[in-house]
């Protein structure tokens, strides 16, 4: 009898592990990844939300917080600091990116094959941007400048307009200086 009752005693402790067991897997199995999307321009919220919650419907185990503070390159300063990186950072080309990018705040992304996807230019002008043959970020979208220049002036004191972009930065630091016929900064 002793024997009966140490073997029901035996199973229904390894049942109760069981139980306890898969009651913490089935936990963790349904707790959500919760990553953090940074992004520097708060007029932009509406669009990254409408994506978030597309990527959310494709992906529910996975919850993207947004976070679009009024003053976002004085905030992710601060956070960096304290070591509180957000995990997904959306900013401008410019050169706050360049030096986060060198300061290595961001992942490098040179071997993901995620590249291979993106357009080659825009990743080489990243590149171009970073003066690295690393690469930091992805484009989300591609916006172009232009320059504006008075093409008679431009021709008459240096360049015609076949110069490439190069030799335009080649003049300008004279471009900075007040001209003599003027008190406008510029060519």
């Amino acid at each position: 009898m002793k024997k009966i009752w140490k073997i029901l005693i035996s199973i229904l402790l390894l049942l109760a592990t069981a139980v306890v067991l898969f009651s913490v897997f089935d936990h963790h199995a349904k707790k959500k990844t919760t990553i953090e999307l940074f992004e520097f321009k708060p007029e932009s919220t509406a669009t990254f939300q409408t994506l978030i919650n597309q990527f959310e419907k494709k992906n529910p185990n996975i919850h993207v917080e947004l976070s679009a503070p009024g003053d976002a390159y004085t905030v992710l300063k601060a956070r960096i600091v304290k070591g509180k990186i957000p995990d997904l950072i959306g900013l401008g080309g410019e050169q706050y990116y360049v030096d986060y990018a060198k300061a290595n705040i961001f992942k490098n992304l040179s071997n993901d094959s995620m590249i291979k996807k993106f357009n080659p230019t825009y990743i080489k002008s990243l590149q171009y941007f970073e003066k690295s043959k690393k690469i930091y970020g992805v484009p989300y979208v591609a916006n172009v400048s232009g320059v504006l220049y008075n093409k008679d002036l431009f021709k008459k004191r240096w360049i015609d307009n076949s110069t490439k972009l190069a030799a335009i930065y080649c003049i300008m630091p004279e471009a900075k200086e007040p001209r003599q016929d003027s008190s406008v900064f510029g060519l």
